[in-house]
């Protein structure tokens, strides 16, 4: 089974199997900073799943589901009332600009290094 971290998310689950690599994991912010106010809330709006596209790894496409917060802003002057964290502002990269596949890598390399050790 592969090991691995997710930055802002915790790990729930990892189902494995000959052609798809399935991870669960939920986001680990407790507050948010609404966007429009600027007002910090720890106040839980709903959950919701977001499931981001990432390139296949060790011959298996990858299925991410994370579990999302949304958050009520508490400021009765602001328009917005609710509104969620984008996952860059979460994992501190834009899934964009940067595939989950980076956070993989690491696995790969090593995977590579010692795959050596399995030939004749």
């Amino acid at each position: 089974m592969l090991q691995f971290t997710l930055a802002g998310f915790e790990i729930q689950h990892i189902t494995e199997n000959r052609t798809i690599l399935l991870i669960t994991a939920r986001a680990l912010t407790k507050t948010g900073v609404c966007p429009s106010c600027g007002e910090e809330t720890s106040h839980v709006h709903s959950y919701y799943h977001r499931h981001p596209q990432d390139l296949p790894i060790s011959g298996h496409q990858v299925q991410l589901i994370l579990q999302m917060r949304r958050f009520r802003c508490l400021n009765r002057e602001c328009a917005r009332q609710t509104f969620a964290l984008s996952l860059a502002r979460i994992t501190g990269f834009s899934p964009a600009n940067q595939p989950f596949r980076s956070h993989f890598e690491q696995h790969r390399r090593r995977s590579e290094r010692t795959s050596w050790f399995a030939v004749d």
